[in-house]
């Protein structure tokens, strides 16, 4: 608890020195800008969901469901080629339909996913786990190509590489927040995997009444800065 408190301190203090910067290393420039934000807020939420599943799953497989570890690689599997090929589908029509609604749905379809893991009986035979991975992995692959396409066409010109960045960042930081979360369940619970599940599950369900309700809060947010 003290390092993360530290790690905060210095991030406060980071973002606080980069914004007299000329040259900056943190966008704090784009950030602030309310479509940008919102996707951010999103995308952050997505990561820390997702390594919540991802980092706790081989352990239930193998502590609640009781499968060798050669069982639980090829369990984890779908999650990847469903992610592949539904990022490949869905990034055909990413300038064609509403980011919002796309986003808001691959997040339901995440928490959804992780709440049938959740509700799932020991007994559980591997194509029941197996298929509610891969509804995962696909909600998580429709949710980031229009999330991304939001944040990029959003920055202003000149400014692209900073919002590379900040995907960038968003990406560690919620993969970092997630595994954190992990760990602190682990040790809170006496190793109850399935909570990271359910908390997977609330995550994801968060973020997609977020994104449900993105255009709202971007106009929120853009009348606050002309104010």
């Amino acid at each position: 608890m003290g390092l993360t408190a530290l790690g905060l301190i210095c991030g406060v203090m980071l973002v606080r020195r980069e914004k007299f910067s000329q040259f900056r290393i943190v966008p704090t420039d784009i950030l602030p800008i309310p479509r940008i934000f919102v996707a951010f807020i999103c995308g952050n939420l997505v990561y820390i969901a997702s390594n919540l599943f991802i980092i706790a799953l081989p352990f239930t497989l193998e502590a609640v469901f009781n499968r060798s570890p050669s069982e639980v690689g090829l369990l984890i599997t779908p999650w990847a080629l469903s992610i592949s090929i539904m990022s490949f589908v869905i990034g055909k029509w990413t300038d064609r339909l509403p980011a919002a609604q796309i986003c808001a749905f691959g997040l339901f379809l995440m928490g959804s996913a992780f709440l049938l893991l959740w509700l799932l009986p020991e007994s559980a035979s591997n194509f029941s786990i197996a298929w509610r991975v891969a509804i995962g992995g696909c909600g998580f692959g429709l949710f980031h190509p229009p999330n991304n396409r939001v944040l990029m066409v959003a920055t202003p010109q000149g400014r692209e590489g900073g919002a590379s960045g900040l995907v960038s960042v968003e990406r560690l930081g919620g993969q970092t927040m997630g595994a954190l979360c992990v760990a602190a369940i682990f040790r809170l619970s006496g190793h109850e995997t399935t909570i990271c599940l359910l908390a997977a599950s609330v995550i994801a369900f968060a973020g997609s009444i977020l994104s449900l309700g993105r255009e709202y809060l971007i106009s929120l947010g853009e009348r606050t800065r002309s104010a």
